[in-house]
């Protein structure tokens, strides 16, 4: 099963391009924050992190031209990630289940009908390119990082309306029912 959320209203019309990119989670080591902000640096559109942060890796975590937020209602990082457009969807590929791993943080963007830029690592650099839901990067390269925010923002509408598609999919409601199917067949074999 995967994280997905459940479906919501249509998100707002889609604007012309993206005002800043947002990463929303936990903000500790082995989520590419590092990469994060070395990116920034060499980027125009402001960044935010925001969640709940291990307190003794921020204390020597340099975040570039990155703003550092403390935790927010899921309320407030929607609309967060609504009024910037981009989602960072990140992690390292140092372990098996970062390969595996489909972050919460890829589905809420999708519920939202939100582009990412994700880390091109396993399952998630898999189901970004899959389904179109934004650009993917090295992992460990700021530069490359940037190349794919740079993709991003020149074939943004193309990006939202890939999202657009994939949100049916890519829902609670979609996952629940293969569920139930699932379930079912189970108990049909007893």
């Amino acid at each position: 099963m995967r994280n997905t959320f459940p479906s919501r209203a249509a998100p707002p019309s889609p604007a012309a391009a993206p005002g800043g990119l947002v990463y929303a989670g936990r903000l500790a080591a082995f989520r590419e924050l590092e990469v994060v902000a070395q990116a920034s640096l060499a980027l125009d559109l402001p960044i935010t992190l925001v969640g709940p942060a291990d307190d003794s890796w921020l204390a020597g975590f340099d975040p570039g031209r990155a703003v550092v937020l403390p935790s927010e209602p899921l309320r407030a990082v929607d609309e967060r990630l609504r009024r910037a457009g981009v989602a960072l969807v990140t992690h390292s590929d140092r372990w098996p289940n970062h390969r595996l791993a489909l972050p919460n943080k890829l589905f809420h963007a999708v519920s939202l009908g939100i582009p990412v830029i994700a880390t091109d690592v396993g399952e998630l650099g898999a189901m970004v390119r899959e389904h179109g839901l934004g650009t993917v990067y090295r992992p460990g390269d700021p530069d490359d990082m940037a190349r794919a925010v740079h993709d991003l923002v020149t074939d943004y509408p193309m990006h939202q309306a890939s999202v657009a598609r994939a949100r049916p999919m890519l829902s609670w409601e979609q996952d629940s029912q293969a569920l139930r199917r699932l379930y079912q067949g189970l108990a049909d074999a007893d």
